[in-house]
């Protein structure tokens, strides 16, 4: 067995992202003599491919890509889930739209990580609406996506973190409907199959240590928001708003995770988005969601010491 471990880390995943900033993960390995290799790329869409071809051995996203996964036939697992985050981002359009209603976005242009969390946010907001998928145009977003909804190019845009953040407070854009009316939008890790039953101790201690740089972050926002902001650019104070938004507690996979997994896969399935139905079960390892359990807890114990 290797003595590396290697994580997959994209800005899209802060608790990642912040891990490989820290030494959290280097600290949590040390007792099992195992080092750790950070893998930087763009985009959480990769993460199931590079997880089955042995580029990482552990990544994180939202909730569709390792849906998408699954249906592709990749052997992945889940590793553990943070609290849902309502703030992280939903359908934004520009002030005085006539689109009033997700209904309005029938025949209409909206802008999206497809692929991504986003995918299955506005799948679940066209499947309530009773609009088929393909009945809006969905396009992928990029840095011009604000500029595009205000003068009406797009009907709609699903901005996230930051972005959202600036557009919101700054007024350039509303919010449509509530994220929480849609989806619980949780921060996923997953691995492969071999890694999940091979390497399970381990694994509870990355996932323990990504709650611990997430407890970092809400300990000291601001320098959070710095990292991230010299990495990524944008405004710090964007940043900050965004760390003090989102959830940094992680929970190793149970029945109510996997039944909110599944609502959300059935929905991509009937939309089309994916090309079968899938078992969301199958991809979870019990004796892997144990090994989490026992790490956060005992993590979460030891810090609860220091502090007495």
């Amino acid at each position: 067995m290797s003595n590396t471990l290697k994580i997959g880390v994209h800005v899209n995943n802060p608790a990642l992202f912040l891990l490989s900033h820290l030494e959290l993960a280097q600290e949590a390995l040390a007792p099992f003599g195992t080092e750790v290799e950070f893998h930087h790329y763009t985009g959480g869409t990769q993460t199931g491919v590079k997880l089955v071809d042995g580029t990482i051995d552990v990544g994180g996203t939202g909730a569709t890509p390792p849906i998408s996964d699954q249906a592709a036939g990749l052997d992945v697992v889940y590793l553990a889930h943070s609290d849902p985050r309502p703030a992280h981002g939903t359908l934004l359009v520009a002030p005085g739209s006539d689109v009033r209603s997700v209904a309005d976005l029938r025949g209409r242009r909206v802008a999206l990580g497809i692929g991504s969390w986003q995918t299955l946010l506005l799948a679940v907001a066209l499947d309530r609406a009773g609009v088929a998928y393909d009945e809006v145009e969905a396009v992928h977003s990029g840095p011009s996506s604000l500029d595009e909804l205000r003068s009406g190019e797009l009907a709609a845009w699903i901005g996230q973190g930051p972005e959202h953040v600036r557009a919101v407070s700054s007024g350039a854009a509303v919010e449509l409907v509530p994220a929480s009316d849609l989806i619980t939008n949780p921060s996923l890790w997953f691995t492969r199959r071999d890694v999940a039953v091979q390497r399970g101790p381990e694994l509870g201690a990355i996932a323990a240590a990504l709650e611990a740089a997430g407890l970092w972050a809400a300990a000291s926002p601001g320098a959070a928001a710095e990292l991230f902001a010299e990495s990524e650019g944008g405004r710090p104070d964007d940043w900050e708003a965004f760390v003090r938004r989102i959830p940094w507690t992680v929970h190793a996979v149970g029945s109510g995770f996997v039944e909110e997994q599944q609502r959300g896969a059935d929905v991509l399935a009937r939309v089309g988005f994916l090309p079968r139905s899938v078992a969301i079960a199958d991809a979870v390892v019990p004796s892997l969601a144990g090994d989490v359990e026992a790490a956060l807890a005992a993590a979460r114990e030891a810090r609860e010491v220091a502090v007495r």
